[in-house]
């Protein structure tokens, strides 16, 4: 097709007849054949929908030269005739009659342009009505009769059809050039800023919103700023005569590039960055972040890969995406939710194979799905699943050759850790060694007994190889740098650990064996607990720490440590420290030696007793 630039010259007129198109007129006849409708150039363009007044069936009938809408006990409110797209059209007429009974109404529009609307003059004569557009159109061709009584009774307002033109062609083509994009469409791993271009004397109008550009678009003045994510840019030129260029649209992906390989159960347990997917073939994927209210967008040119930073908080997980934790609504349980119900489980099918259901629903119901129709990970009935549009599991990844694993801190500000390699303690956290336990008497009651903690591991100092440790710091993610530097081991240390998932092999013998945790799913109290029934050895995780204490050193009259009690040399764990108080009868006698203030009394018979120099009745 010959262009023309937006430059005028002394030859427009000239141009503008060569560029002319040759008219094109086509006459569809209407009839009946006393089963269908039936017209000319019969290749299947028009549809038609004609309704009824008074939720009566509209009558049909007629004859092979024209075709009748409406009878006398069949009414009709509307009837539309619908023509395919057409290109260039400058003139659409309509011939038909029709009783004088109701007044009536002819439009006539093509596309989204509505070229007139007329009132039906009574005629008892075949009438033809023709309208012209001002400017050439494309679209469909749409010829509306419509009924304006709003009392439809008595005769029909019966339409004698016999036949509709359409003229297209006319004119001169809007032979603008239209925009150049520069870069092009594609796939991109950085972002950039999209240059537009066209020729002199045009301006451009764009839109970023997937719609067709037109003139009424936004101005181009600047290079347009294309981010991560998939944006897809719709531009048109527009000449000094205010002609206008084809659209032209061009779709770009920003996205990063990462090798993946697939996650073990030990990577999620040991927490840090993942890619949630829908499938499991990715070598390599490119991805974009976007989380959009209940619901985590994937696109098939992304790979369906998302990235995810997940948390293991002792007994079930955390998932945060760009930073912001996601559960589950409590109103619905089936949607997303950065607020409500945060706590998962993650379960293992296979090597990058997981189930990954909240902690707050039945797990054998719901499920973190996948919904290849809407390109989205939601959550979702498991009932669904097998009915073809959800997946019943999930794929996590790791990046490839990924830094030594991080660690993952929870809202409780602690974690434990145990690596082969020496590794620096990162900024924000400190770690400790356990260096024994000792017993607090009580007058008149059982000893209490807690832990000594050495933290003498700051941020920035190294953790030597094999030597497991606690550590606290704000709640995140932080990357354990390996070192060649060997670090100050210490003299003794009570923690341990593995760096693989298995049943607790050392030390072997008479000893209790006790993990960081809360003490139950009511209790939330953090501490050192038994990971199995009477302290037994339990599988302990790679990359995480346990607690082994000689039985002789702990008389069997509770299941574990508190956290927070005996927490020396640490100001800052935000946890409330337990007063020591000496409890006295009235007499002098002394009862209990530096017991906890709230159980000080608890168990002591009737009577007044002196406590911090304050008399308190027990009765």
């Amino acid at each position: 097709m010959k262009k023309r630039s937006c430059i005028i010259t002394l030859f427009l007129s000239l141009f503008m007849a060569l560029s002319a198109h040759a008219q094109e007129t086509v006459t569809y006849k209407f009839g009946w054949n006393e089963k269908n409708i039936t017209y000319s150039e019969d290749d299947g363009s028009w549809s038609f929908d004609f309704i009824p007044a008074e939720n009566v069936a509209v009558g049909l009938g007629g004859g092979p030269d024209f075709l009748k809408i409406g009878t006398a006990k069949e009414p009709y409110r509307d009837a539309v005739l619908l023509h395919t797209p057409m290109s260039q059209v400058t003139n659409v007429s309509v011939r038909f009659s029709t009783n004088g009974n109701h007044s009536k109404m002819l439009a006539v529009s093509v596309g989204d342009v509505q070229v007139a609307t007329e009132p039906i003059k009574v005629s008892d004569k075949i009438i033809t009505m023709s309208f012209d557009a001002v400017t050439p159109l494309d679209g469909e061709v749409k010829v509306t009769f419509s009924v304006l009584d709003e009392d439809l009774k008595g005769d029909s307002p019966a339409i004698y059809l016999y036949d509709i033109s359409i003229t297209s062609g006319g004119g001169t083509e809007a032979d603008v050039n239209a925009p150049t994009f520069e870069p092009e469409g594609g796939t991109y791993t950085e972002s950039f800023d999209l240059q537009l271009t066209a020729d002199a004397g045009c301006t451009i109008h764009y839109t970023t919103d997937g719609t067709e550009a037109t003139a009424a678009s936004p101005v181009y003045s600047a290079p347009i700023h294309i981010d991560y994510g998939t944006t897809t840019i719709n531009a048109v030129a527009v000449d000094a005569d205010g002609l206008t260029s084809e659209n032209k649209t061009e779709t770009y992906i920003v996205a990063e590039e990462v090798q993946l390989v697939p996650a073990t159960m030990e990577d999620v347990r040991r927490g840090g960055s993942f890619y949630i997917a829908t499938s499991s073939d990715l070598t390599k994927a490119l991805y974009a972040r976007n989380f959009n209210g209940d619901r985590i967008n994937t696109t098939d040119n992304v790979k369906n890969a998302t990235p995810v930073e997940i948390i293991f908080n002792g007994t079930s997980y955390s998932i945060l995406l760009d930073g912001q934790t996601i559960g589950v609504s409590s109103s619905t349980h089936t949607a997303l939710s950065l607020t409500e119900n945060t706590s998962w489980n993650i379960t293992e099918l296979a090597d990058g194979q997981f189930i990954i259901a909240n902690t707050n629903v039945d797990p054998q119901t719901r499920a973190l799905l996948y919904v290849p129709d809407n390109s989205a990970i939601r959550y979702f009935n498991h009932e669904t699943v097998g009915e073809g549009y959800v997946s019943d599991y999930l794929f996590l990844f790791k990046a490839a050759g990924a830094a030594a694993p991080g660690i993952a801190v929870s809202d409780s500000r602690f974690t434990t850790f145990y690596s082969d390699a020496a590794v620096k303690v990162p900024e924000g956290l400190r770690a400790a060694v356990i260096t024994g336990t000792e017993t607090i008497p009580a007058a008149g009651a059982d000893p209490s007994f807690r832990l000594i903690y050495d933290w003498k591991y700051p941020a920035g100092s190294v953790i030597p190889a094999h030597t497991a440790v606690i550590m606290t710091g704000d709640a995140g993610s932080y990357e354990m740098v390996e070192t060649t530097e060997t670090g100050v081991e210490p003299e003794k240390n009570y923690l341990y650990g593995t760096s693989v998932t298995q049943m607790i092999t050392e030390p072997q013998g008479e000893y209790y064996y006790f993990k960081l945790a809360y003490k139950s799913a009511e209790d939330k109290v953090l501490g050192f607990w038994f990971g199995a029934q009477g302290g037994a050895p339990f599988e302990t995780q790679g990359g995480k720490a346990y607690l082994a204490i000689p039985k002789e050193e702990f008389p069997l009259r509770s299941n574990g440590f508190k956290l927070g009690d005996g927490l020396t040399g640490i100001d800052d764990v935000r946890m409330q420290q337990a007063e020591a108080v000496d409890v006295y009868g009235v007499d002098g006698r002394l009862w209990r030696r530096a017991a906890d203030r709230a159980d000080a009394l608890r168990g002591l018979p009737a009577g007044v007793y002196v406590v911090n120099g304050e008399r308190v009745i027990v009765k």
